[in-house]
Parts: C-alpha cells; sequence; structure tokens
C-alpha cells in the first residue's frame, strides 16, 4: 500500500490506520471527519507533496508519515484549504 492509499485510508476508516508491514489495524488520533472528494484530493496532494520533502531517512517512516497526516488533517478542519501551505507547514512542524 503507497503513502497516499495509506493517508486516504486514514481518512475514510474513521478510527484506524493500516500499518502496511505488519497488516494490522492500529488505532490513529481519533480522525472523525468525512470529507468531500475535493477536499480528499488537496489533503491527499499535500500529504504527498509533504512526504517528498521528507528527509531521506525518514521517508520510509510510518510514525512520521502519520504526524504528516495529523497535521494535514488538524489544518483543514481549521479551514485551510491550499495543498502548498498544507504541506509546508506539515515539514516546518516537525522539524521547528
Amino acid at each position: 500500500m503507497g503513502d497516499r492509499a495509506l493517508f486516504v485510508l486514514a481518512l475514510r476508516a474513521g478510527d484506524v490506520l493500516r500499518d502496511r508491514e505488519v497488516e494490522r489495524m492500529i488505532p490513529s488520533n481519533n480522525i472523525s471527519r468525512v470529507y468531500d472528494p475535493r477536499t480528499l484530493s488537496i489533503m491527499a496532494i499535500a500529504f504527498d507533496r509533504a512526504c517528498d520533502f521528507l528527509p531521506v531517512q525518514f521517508r520510509d517512516s510510518d510514525y512520521m508519515r502519520r504526524k504528516v497526516a495529523s497535521h494535514i488533517i488538524r489544518h483543514v478542519n481549521d479551514g485551510e484549504s491550499d495543498p502548498t501551505r498544507l504541506a509546508d507547514s506539515a515539514i516546518v512542524s516537525i522539524f521547528w
């Protein structure tokens, strides 16, 4: 399962994320919203962009991808809808 699929699965599953390495379900951060297709697309674009900017040593880290996804979800829930701002703020939040 690719990173984007993992992110979309987290959005659609509501309260679980699929751990692709061991194929077991693990709790997420209580994601409890439903997003329209346009918003899901914005979130997926932001997630892909942010993951592309992660340092090489963190790109395969489920923990870091979850942090990026959680940040994006929180900011979308607060009203942000620009994928570039979402991606940039996610990266900044991780490292500063």
